[in-house]
């Protein structure tokens, strides 16, 4: 028998009244609920919202879900519903696979995680950051020497990418990759049971980054390097290996940002398309905040100079 509004208001009283109370402390249910019919009745209800609970937590958030709105929506509004719901979905505990492509030794996919990358500014921070930031990419000697130890400091190649040396982007995720085992091939369909396995990939030390326009929509997908990763501890620590900016069992350029080729972004991707870069930059990058323009409408990027002080000026 449905329960009535009245049945469901006492209910959710008693549950409130419970969980102000540590375990097997305050008042039983029996003293909130003589009758022993209703207090069946709340114990069925009970169940039910723990089973739907259960349910929602290990239902898969849809690729079509997470991709539609990365790529409609105004990433600069985050006071939005719409925002609000992509955010949920990127911390959601299961989620289906979002394929970027492969190469003949590996597959890639996105793992969501919108606050993977940190400022260079904050690598020794314990807290959340933000997940829109900012990219410089024409870094003087001096700075770039600070951030990675460099063995190419004397490269001639050209990194400005066309936007005063670097752009504004969101977090969308870590790039994983699953290794081909040596004449094995790749498993047959996207959906095989090893690549929905979480276990069976591997952190490539790269993230997945939208760039963003002037108003806000993501226009291109760039990997960027995670120069600070997380310990097991909870903390950063920067990257002192010189073995610094591959991506695992691929010879590829050694990089710390670049443009995926193919598709823009992420719609029209699979494990299908070819895992290509382009606008590769070989020398250090610089991540920063981002400051308001445009009266609070828009984001620049922040300009950090280091001293030897250690103090930081905003250009």
């Amino acid at each position: 028998m449905p329960l009535t509004q009245a049945q469901i208001s006492l209910f959710q009283k008693v549950k409130d009244e419970r969980e102000k109370h540590e375990p097997l402390k305050g008042p039983s249910v029996a003293e909130l609920i003589p009758d022993i019919a209703d207090r069946l009745a709340y114990w069925d209800w009970i169940g039910q919202r723990h089973r739907e609970s259960f349910q929602e937590l290990f239902t898969p958030v849809s690729r079509k879900y997470f991709t539609e709105r990365v790529e409609r929506i105004n990433l600069f509004l985050d006071d939005s519903e719409e925002y609000d719901e992509l955010l949920e979905a990127a911390t959601e505990f299961c989620y289906e696979p979002i394929p970027l492509g492969s190469t003949a030794q590996a597959l890639y996919r996105l793992k969501p995680d919108f606050y993977g990358l940190i400022p260079h500014r904050d690598e020794t921070a314990l807290s959340t950051h933000s997940a829109r930031l900012g990219v410089n990419t024409n870094l003087p000697t001096s700075r770039r020497q600070q951030h990675l130890s460099e063995a190419s400091q004397d490269s001639a190649e050209s990194d400005d990418m066309g936007d005063h040396g670097g752009f504004i982007f969101h977090q969308l995720g870590e790039l994983m990759s699953w290794p081909f085992l040596k004449g094995s091939g790749r498993p047959p369909g996207d959906d095989s049971q090893i690549l929905l396995d979480p276990d069976c990939w591997l952190s490539t030390g790269f993230f997945v980054v939208a760039r963003l326009s002037s108003n806000g929509y993501a226009q291109r997908l760039y990997l960027i390097m995670d120069s600070f990763p997380r310990l097991d501890s909870g903390g950063r620590k920067a990257i002192e290996s010189e073995r610094w900016g591959y991506l695992p069992f691929d010879e590829l350029k050694r990089f710390t940002c670049a443009r995926l080729a193919g598709p823009h972004l992420l719609s029209g991707r699979s494990y299908d398309t070819p895992f290509a870069l382009d606008e590769v930059i070989e020398k250090p990058v610089e991540l920063v905040y981002l400051k308001r323009v445009n009266m609070g409408t828009g984001f620049a990027r922040e300009t950090v100079h280091r001293e030897e002080s250690g103090r930081h000026s905003r250009d």
